[in-house]
């Protein structure tokens, strides 16, 4: 498993077993490279700036372990000029930006754009799982998509329970989801 711990964030992903590793030759969550070294492709969804602070030493230790792990960094642009204070501090910057947000757009139809890009962008990169922090709407999204596309969803932490759907709304809806 591949265990990140620091800034205060604990993530596991685990890995397959070393035994699973000709069995699942097919699987296309898996990759090889040239000299037959498994890695591991792994997404990291970010789209506000509470996210992107949880969530960079993540991003930072797996574009570390370069060899091992493969970061995808997706920006979803849920609250772009504050999610790009935190990127830039931290030198984190998007391999895909979604740039879901549109003038005028009701949360339904944020949802759904970040539900479409979000499966294209799993069905087009083929990431191992999905990482993710947060009760934001995008987060809503990935931890859908990785459900529907039978993928891990990894997810750092989801805030605090208040058990009112209502407050805060509609993060308390987002967590329980």
């Amino acid at each position: 498993a591949l265990q990140c711990v620091a800034g205060g964030v604990d993530a596991a992903v685990a890995m397959p077993p070393a035994a699973n590793i000709v069995t699942r030759a097919a699987d296309k969550s898996m990759r090889y490279d040239m000299v037959g070294v498994l890695s591991f492709v792994l997404s990291s969804i970010v789209g506000t700036r509470p996210e992107a602070i949880k969530m960079a030493p993540v991003v930072l230790e797996c574009a570390r372990r370069g060899e091992q792990i493969k970061p995808i960094i997706c920006f979803t642009g849920q609250h772009d000029e504050m999610l790009r204070q935190v990127t830039d501090y931290f030198g984190i910057h998007p391999d895909v930006d979604l740039k879901v947000m549109s003038a005028g757009q009701s949360l339904a139809q944020l949802t759904a754009r970040c539900l479409t890009s979000l499966d294209e962008l799993v069905a087009k990169e083929e990431p191992s799982c999905l990482i993710a922090q947060g009760d934001t709407t995008s987060v809503l999204a990935a931890s859908i998509v990785a459900f529907y596309r039978h993928l891990p969803f990894v997810h750092v932490e989801a805030g605090l329970r208040t058990g009112n759907l209502q407050q805060p709304w509609p993060e308390e809806f987002n967590r329980r989801v």
